[in-house]
């Protein structure tokens, strides 16, 4: 709770630059924790952080989470947050569903795996991206995204993506 406090320190001087702010908590993701953990332990701290980002920048912030998250998706969506990222790691298709459900405002980050987009195979980069695609379906504040890139991604199958997805 420490640390969520002080972080409201960093979220005000980053407002008054005139920056926005979103908050990266990947430490404590499914399976690092579980679900029950999350809960006990992360939660409170979790919802604290984002309340106070929330009013330095004016506005619901980014809660971006890496992991297994599906299982403890009610609870980020709890925290007020506008936005979401949906791993590999994680049931997809159940948390796209849930959060379009319950919670259509939130923009949700569906990620690419970044291992696929690394590879040198554009089929199967498509393959990805069409499994994606059928996912989301014609839900709107869903973006493709992925989470970091190895060194070694081509340069050009970034761009291959973008041209896919502008066909």
């Amino acid at each position: 709770m420490r640390l969520a406090e002080n972080q409201a320190v960093l979220c005000r001087a980053v407002a008054a630059a005139g920056l926005d702010v979103a908050f990266v908590e990947s430490a404590a993701a499914p399976p690092i924790l579980s679900p029950r953990q999350f809960r006990e332990l992360e939660l409170p701290a979790l919802q604290r952080i984002l309340q106070l980002a929330a009013e330095c920048a004016g506005h619901a912030v980014p809660c971006i989470m890496g992991g297994k998250t599906f299982p403890i998706l009610d609870e980020l969506l709890s925290t007020g947050t506008n936005h979401l990222a949906c791993n590999v790691e994680t049931n997809q298709a159940a948390f796209v569903e849930r959060v379009w459900r319950t919670h259509p405002h939130v923009k949700i980050r569906v990620n690419l795996d970044s291992g696929i987009v690394a590879c040198r195979e554009p089929e199967g980069i498509y393959r990805a991206i069409d499994r994606l695609l059928e996912i989301v379906g014609d839900r709107t504040n869903c973006l493709m995204g992925t989470g970091v890139l190895p060194l070694e991604t081509p340069p050009e199958n970034v761009w291959l993506i973008r041209e896919y997805l502008t066909k």
